[in-house]
């Protein structure tokens, strides 16, 4: 592989250091910022993003199912409030962790009338559903059978037919299957919007996941296909001297403030107390955590949270923060450096 020379490595170390910001998130929705892009580049990777976000995600959806009694969708279930194909519908709005990714087959035996929800299907060990609550079908009080269903899951990418599902697994059922479509991917819907400033873009991402993967890890997935991808294409490589010179440029990059030491802060001493025992030493091991993981600690609530949001803000940062090569190898060492020239005004905290 050729080497370069020094002058065409300015056409991507030109470019401005961007952070990947975690603004919102609520349950399977989340907003991220991408900040500050070189003019242009904002619609130029939430294209790419987007497209891969909706395509190329892994996920797992039902194929098939065989409903005890019925030799098609379009036969009416005794005692269901819901027709046949309601009823599919619903089973095919579950969202499924499943450890190893393979094919699985589930079941829903009920013979009580009421409220039927996904708590009431029996699962594999390697297969988790998210959204327990789901609401399945309703039976009536009087209902005095026996409602038995089979269904098989397996993972794929983007979406299948009914008809593509039977051509691919013909033999999951003796006796009369009930094929579906499928649709594999994990996210719902992602946009993006783009705010132009005079000298760069900032790129806003709206990602809605169905829960069985964080919307961060979704998009950081989306990026690694992308890079993944790009990586063949490159022909080329930095000279040794060169690639010493970034690697010095890439620590240098980061924010002092990330290196200041959690313990230097104006905090709680049950704040204080909570982050020293999840080793939360430095800002930056702060600022990448995601608040649904800090209020998992033993004794750390609301309260503590919204007290160190406060701190941050004031230093110009926030919780899940997307910081590429954090923690760098030397960290303590920086660390160390960059107190004894930090000039950081902690008294504002």
């Amino acid at each position: 592989m050729q080497e370069i020379s020094k002058s065409l490595t300015r056409n991507w170390k030109s470019f401005p250091d961007a952070v990947c910001t975690c603004t919102y998130m609520h349950q399977g929705t989340s907003i991220f910022q991408i900040s500050p892009l070189r003019k242009g580049f904002g619609i130029t990777i939430g294209n790419a993003l987007r497209r891969v976000l909706m395509s190329s995600i892994w996920g797992s959806a039902m194929i098939c199912l065989r409903i005890e009694g019925l030799e098609h969708e379009f036969s009416q279930i005794h005692g269901m409030r819901e027709d046949t194909v309601d009823f599919i519908h619903n089973l095919r709005q579950l969202s499924f962790i499943v450890k190893d990714g393979g094919t699985h087959k589930c079941s829903l035996k009920i013979s009580r009338g009421g409220d039927v929800t996904a708590r009431d299907v029996s699962t594999p060990d390697d297969v988790v559903i998210v959204n327990q609550d789901a609401h399945l079908c309703t039976l009536a009080p009087t209902f005095n059978g026996v409602l038995e269903v089979d269904f098989v899951i397996k993972g794929g990418y983007g979406y299948s037919t009914s008809d593509e599902n039977r051509a691919l697994h013909p033999d999951l059922f003796q006796d009369t299957p009930i094929y579906c479509d499928s649709s594999f991917s994990p996210v719902r819907n992602c946009f993006f919007e783009i705010e132009e400033e005079i000298l760069h873009d900032t790129l806003k991402i709206t990602l809605e996941t169905n829960l069985s993967i964080a919307a961060d890890i979704a998009l950081g997935v989306a990026a690694r296909i992308l890079q993944h991808n790009f990586a063949p294409i490159i022909n080329f490589e930095e000279s040794k001297s060169e690639e010493s010179v970034s690697k010095t440029t890439a620590t240098q990059t980061f924010d002092k403030k990330l290196f200041t030491l959690v313990s230097n802060l104006q905090l709680s001493v049950r704040s204080h107390n909570c982050l020293s025992h999840a080793n939360i030493k430095y800002i930056g091991d702060l600022v990448i955590r995601r608040e649904a993981d800090l209020l998992k600690m033993t004794n750390f609530g609301k309260k503590s949270l919204s007290e160190i949001k406060g701190v941050l803000r004031h230093l110009g940062l926030d919780l899940c923060m997307t910081i590429s090569g954090w923690p760098p190898e030397n960290v303590d060492a920086i660390a160390k450096s960059a107190s004894s020239d930090n000039n950081i005004d902690l008294s504002i905290l």
